[in-house]
């Protein structure tokens, strides 16, 4: 089981790689088709497991800015009336949110929405990519660290 610092590295590293290559989404938060969105990352091999949870990562443009964002899908039970369920479903979701704070300095956009045929919640993470909006910069040309440019916690 990885600890919080090799969970933090992990998901640096999938950020990384989504930023350099990785696939746009283009449907409007408010719509997305979940199973969808996951069938997208998994045919591209962009569909990771992260907390017990499937994760996929994509470029979006949100309020006009590069973003870039996350859907977890988190697994419930057959029995979602069960608070035992409930309680375990709830801890996962704290547990992403308390690493994904840790890091960013800002989330810009979060929902949760339960999709009961799916058997699945989904928490949707949007975060902006500030520096390069706000100073101009290319990543590429100007070697800036992956950590500045969306206030990752230095680690």
């Amino acid at each position: 089981m990885l600890n919080e610092m090799d969970r933090k590295e992990k998901l640096l590293d999938i950020c990384r790689d989504t930023l350099e290559s990785g696939i746009y989404f283009d449907e409007s938060l408010e719509n997305i088709d979940y199973y969808a969105a996951v069938c997208k990352a998994a045919s591209v091999a962009k569909l990771y497991k992260f907390f017990g949870c499937n994760m996929s990562l994509f470029k979006y443009i949100f309020e006009g800015d590069e973003s870039l964002m996350m859907i977890f899908s988190i697994p419930t039970a057959s029995n979602i009336d069960s608070k035992e369920d409930s309680r375990h479903i709830s801890q996962k979701v704290m547990d992403i949110i308390k690493l994904l704070e840790d890091m960013f300095v800002v989330i810009d956009y979060m929902n949760l929405n339960t999709v009961k045929e799916d058997k699945f919640c989904y928490l949707t993470i949007v975060k902006k990519n500030d520096i390069h909006d706000e100073a101009g910069i290319n990543c590429e040309e100007e070697n800036v660290d992956v950590r500045d440019m969306f206030g990752f916690e230095k680690i």
